[in-house]
């Protein structure tokens, strides 16, 4: 079984009731057997989801399945996009931005990338390698079993938006490869702002 952290939902839930009709999601998430038992309140905005929980995988697919269905490829991926950002916004606020933006490096945070990618996620190995003068990052992800497609966007985007918090940005994702289109591992590069 392949499970998620809470914490990797919850402001992309927050964002999505902000910017879209989110009242089909507590009813949707309640027909789920998974539901029973997993502490959802099924309420917005969050709908019960503790960021320091993880959640069976075939719960949080039935969610983005569902999301993608009602609003299309197109539209997960602009809330991939604006969700990380929303989520690293309202994650590192006040003297944590300026902490990461003075004091954190995109070689430091790569080297970080495997020990958070598994605070969220307990199946997968990733890593990141760093071409600091062109300002590529490029995030490799193997061994996957909790993949979704919109979690593989969210995850990569996540990564553009620290970036960003960085003062690298804009951040810029393109998608190499992904499971969900046969490739055996997903791969992604970010575009930042290199330093000179």
């Amino acid at each position: 079984m392949a499970s998620v952290r809470g914490s990797a939902l919850r402001e992309f839930l927050r964002y999505y009731g902000d910017t879209g009709d989110a009242s089909w999601v507590g009813p949707h998430l309640a027909r789920h057997p998974l539901a029973d038992g997993s502490g959802l309140t099924l309420e917005p905005p969050t709908f019960g989801f503790l960021p320091n929980q993880w959640y069976d995988v075939a719960l949080v697919t039935h969610l983005c399945d569902e999301l993608e269905r009602r609003d299309g490829a197109g539209s997960l991926d602009e809330l991939a996009r604006h969700g990380a950002r929303h989520a690293v916004a309202h994650q590192i606020d006040g003297i944590y931005r300026r902490v990461l933006s003075s004091l954190v490096s995109p070689a430091l945070y790569a080297r970080s990338i495997p020990s958070l990618f598994r605070l969220l996620h307990d199946t997968g190995r990733r890593e990141v390698r760093l071409d600091e003068r062109a300002g590529i990052a490029t995030s490799v992800i193997a061994e996957w079993g909790g993949h979704h497609p919109f979690l593989c966007r969210a995850t990569h985007e996540l990564m553009a938006a620290v970036f960003e918090q960085m003062g690298r940005g804009p951040a810029v994702v393109e998608a190499l490869s992904c499971v969900s289109t046969g490739s055996p591992r997903c791969v992604a590069r970010v575009r930042y702002r290199a330093e000179r």
